[in-house]
């Protein structure tokens, strides 16, 4: 049982990170901020020779507040996802005061909704790029930090949407489609159970007939839903680079992701894992990434599901999926969607 959290039910702060709806890892992180508990360089002062100034810009003693606000390069991003009404309040406020002003207020320059969710995975992303930034020797912040932010929340928002359609709508036939001569396509995605305390992904490959060339199903342990799609990129590409293709289109059906994996900008910071993508990208190789609807993934999606209780490289098809390849080497549509 986590100390204290029976006082906390009647906390206002509390009670709404409780309520949060993004992920959990974002929401434990939460939990530890506001109960004051990061290893900033001024707490680590107070009982070593530390030093206690920021080392990301050396300008003032690191605590949560500086790290998470108030540093050069958080202010930066701050301005360009705040409605400028709220400088004053949102810069001015303390600790406990600024958790419970974001978590209760629309403060963002989008007006799509959720400011909370804008501003938790925003916190989340300054302390993982602090941490890289002090532990990684390499690594480099994204160069448009709030778009790369606002690419996660999109992500987020696209999970909570209901998938039910209040009038008809145009349709098309679609389907998974066989690539060109020379080339493989590899199919990945990724999986996580209602309460993400498990995660997996999976993978296929197939040539342009359509047949089976290896896939992989691995499984993650816990994180969220758009880490486990970047985990099928990396394993489908490590995959495919390692059978010795080298003509490859790699196909999921997270749009969010593609734009980021399109967009040097925002892909040129960020998580290791981003950075291990990016490395397999500029290999010597012909890549193409693109994003396609559920409906043409579904063999990825069986087998990301069955990531979330093991991980084994395929030769063959497992027996339970060969409907779904069968479907899709015979050409089988199913009807979409389209806007």
């Amino acid at each position: 049982m986590i100390d204290g959290i029976s006082m906390q039910e009647s906390d206002p702060l509390f009670s709404s990170i409780w309520k949060w709806e993004g992920s959990e890892q974002i929401l434990t992180f939460m939990w530890i901020t506001f109960n004051d508990r990061l290893p900033t360089n001024f707490w680590r002062s107070s009982w070593s020779n530390a030093s206690a100034l920021c080392a990301s810009c050396e300008d003032g003693p690191e605590d949560v507040l500086h790290i998470l606000r108030d540093c050069k390069f958080a202010k930066d991003m701050w301005y360009n996802l705040l409605d400028p009404i709220y400088f004053s309040q949102f810069f001015s406020a303390s600790l406990r005061d600024w958790g419970k002003f974001d978590l209760k207020r629309d403060l963002a320059r989008v007006k799509e909704g959720k400011w909370h969710l804008i501003w938790g995975v925003a916190i989340w992303h300054l302390w993982k790029w602090r941490n890289n930034f002090i532990f990684m020797d390499d690594f480099r912040r994204p160069e448009y930090p709030s778009e790369f932010v606002l690419h996660i929340w999109k992500s987020f928002i696209h999970l909570q949407e209901p998938a039910v359609l209040l009038q008809p709508e145009p349709s098309e036939v679609v389907g998974w489609v066989c690539p060109d001569p020379g080339w493989v396509k590899t199919n990945v995605d990724g999986a996580v159970t209602r309460y993400a305390s498990r995660a997996g992904c999976g993978g296929v490959i197939r040539d342009p007939m359509g047949q089976w060339v290896g896939g992989f199903t691995h499984f993650l342990g816990t994180c969220t839903a758009f880490e486990a799609e970047q985990w099928a990129i990396l394993k489908g590409l490590s995959l495919t680079w390692d059978l010795g293709l080298r003509r490859v289109l790699l196909e999921l059906d997270c749009k969010e992701l593609v734009d980021i994996l399109a967009d040097a900008s925002l892909f040129a910071g960020g998580s290791l894992l981003f950075q291990n993508i990016r490395e397999f990208m500029t290999r010597e190789w012909e890549l193409k990434i693109s994003f396609v609807p559920c409906e043409h993934n579904s063999l990825a999606d069986a087998l990301a599901k069955q990531g979330l209780y093991a991980s084994s490289f395929l030769d063959v098809c497992p027996v339970s999926l060969r409907t779904l390849i069968s479907q899709d080497c015979n050409g089988i549509k199913f009807p979409t969607v389209v806007s």
